[in-house]
């Protein structure tokens, strides 16, 4: 399983390199309560991807991280496991249930924040209660909540209803970051040209570059996201 694990990682890397990215963050899913033990096992994983990218000569870099499921407790968890966070930073990338967002998100989600945690809410265009309640992402951006897109998704993909809403929070300042959101080279990360080619149609080349070059460097760097990065 190890290896067929690595082979994968290995042709998404290979992928991505044809798609002009350059670095990327492992986001193992993580869920405390069903797999804390995976957490230990993530440095050694992607160092050793790491090497095996350099023999290869692919010109990819993966840095560590976790896509962390979304639970009520979380803060009890984070702060002992570091290797969750990318790049071992302040940033931590939240992954909600499909079907709901729980109300306590927001004073979780404050807490942490308060704490010095720097949390990305990955895809919420495909959550069913945000889906019904748009407007709640607004709110979780003012509590400094940053939000992750799924570029496939903003490109239709997913549907009518999960590109509408990907292009309604491009288009009020509420996105952060597009990203792949690509596990086991399963092809979302082909979307990642025709998600750019989409922000510039929508919003303008800064836009593109600020949500898929900018931010997502500060992040992999631990440094504050750049001035303007979003527009609340």
């Amino acid at each position: 399983a190890y290896e067929e694990g690595m082979a994968a990682a290995l042709s998404l890397c290979k992928t991505a390199r044809r798609h002009g990215v350059s670095r990327i963050v492992a986001t193992p899913h993580i869920h405390f309560g069903q797999n804390p033990e995976q957490v230990s096992k993530i440095a050694a994983g992607v160092e050793e991807l790491n090497s095996r990218l350099e023999e290869r000569g692919l010109g990819v870099e993966v840095v560590s991280g976790a896509e962390v499921g979304f639970r009520e407790d979380l803060g009890e968890f984070v702060f002992d496991h570091r290797e969750i966070f990318i790049g071992d930073g302040d940033y931590l990338l939240v992954e909600p249930d499909f079907v709901a967002l729980p109300a306590s998100a927001e004073s979780v989600l404050s807490e942490l924040t308060a704490q010095g945690v720097s949390c990305i809410l990955a895809h919420p265009e495909r959550v069913e209660n945000l889906q019904a309640d748009p407007g709640r992402i607004g709110g979780l951006v003012e509590r400094g909540v940053f939000i992750q897109i799924t570029a496939a998704y903003l490109v239709g993909r997913g549907g009518r209803l999960m590109r509408r809403l990907c292009e309604r929070w491009v288009k009020e300042g509420l996105v952060h970051f597009v990203a792949s959101d690509d596990h086991f080279d399963s092809g979302k990360m082909e979307a990642m040209i025709p998600a750019w080619q989409a922000l510039v149609k929508l919003d303008g080349q800064e836009t593109a570059a600020r949500l898929m070059h900018g931010n997502p460097l500060a992040v992999v760097e631990n440094e504050p996201l750049p001035a303007g990065s979003s527009r609340p």
